[in-house]
C-alpha cells in the first residue's frame, strides 16, 4: 500500500506509441490526450485490429457529439468513402474540429466545405437553409428561416454600385484589352 498511488485504468486497448503520436500530428491534442481519443475509439469498434469502423449512427450518439448541432454532419463528412464507416484516422479529425482548442478560422473553413456540396466554392440557397436550420432548430420556423434569407436578385441588387462611367473617356497609349470572357456576365 504505502506511498503509491492507483492510477486508473482507460478502457480500450492501447495503441504503440508511435501510432498515435502519427494519429495525432496536426491537431491539438497532447500524447495523453490523442491516447485517450483512440482508446474511445477502441471500445466501440470492438474488431480485433480495430479495423471494422465505427457505424456513422452509432458514432452521433456519442455523448460527446450529442450536443453538438453541427457534430452528426461533420462525421458523415469524415466517414469512409468506401466503407461508409468512421475509422481511427476519421475519428481523430472529428474530434480534432470539435476540440475547444482548435482555431476558429480552421473551424469556418470546414463548416465551408462541410455546406458546400457541389464544391463550386459558393453556398447554394439550400445550403444556407440547412446552416440556419441547424443553427435555430426549435426557435424559428421553416417560413421564418426562409424570410432571413436574400434572395440572388436581391444580393445582386445591394452588392452592386453605379460608376457612372463617362463614355467620353478613352483609353491613351495602345489598345485597351479585351476581358477574357468576352464580355459575358458573371453569375
Amino acid at each position: 500500500m504505502g506511498n503509491e498511488q492507483a492510477v486508473a485504468q482507460l478502457p480500450g486497448q492501447a495503441q504503440p506509441r508511435d501510432v498515435v503520436n502519427n494519429m495525432r500530428k496536426g491537431t491539438p491534442f497532447t500524447y495523453e490526450e490523442a491516447d485517450q481519443i483512440l482508446r474511445r475509439y477502441n471500445t466501440m469498434d470492438s474488431s480485433p485490429q480495430g479495423n471494422t469502423g465505427i457505424p456513422v449512427e452509432e458514432c452521433c450518439l456519442l455523448q460527446e457529439f450529442t450536443g453538438c448541432v453541427f457534430a452528426p454532419d461533420l462525421i458523415r463528412y469524415y466517414r469512409d468513402k468506401e466503407t461508409k464507416r468512421i475509422h481511427p484516422r476519421q475519428f481523430m479529425k472529428i474530434c480534432t474540429m470539435l476540440c475547444p482548442r482548435t482555431q476558429a478560422t480552421k473551424k469556418k473553413h470546414m463548416l465551408f466545405d462541410l455546406f458546400d456540396v457541389d464544391r463550386q466554392k459558393v453556398l447554394t440557397h439550400d445550403a444556407m437553409f440547412r446552416v440556419y436550420k441547424l443553427l435555430f432548430a426549435g426557435a424559428l420556423s421553416d417560413d421564418q428561416i426562409l424570410a432571413l434569407m436574400i434572395p440572388d436578385n436581391e444580393i445582386q441588387e445591394r452588392l452592386s454600385v453605379d460608376f457612372a462611367f463617362d463614355p467620353a473617356l478613352r483609353f491613351v497609349g495602345g489598345q485597351e484589352e479585351e476581358d477574357e470572357d468576352d464580355g459575358e456576365e458573371d453569375n
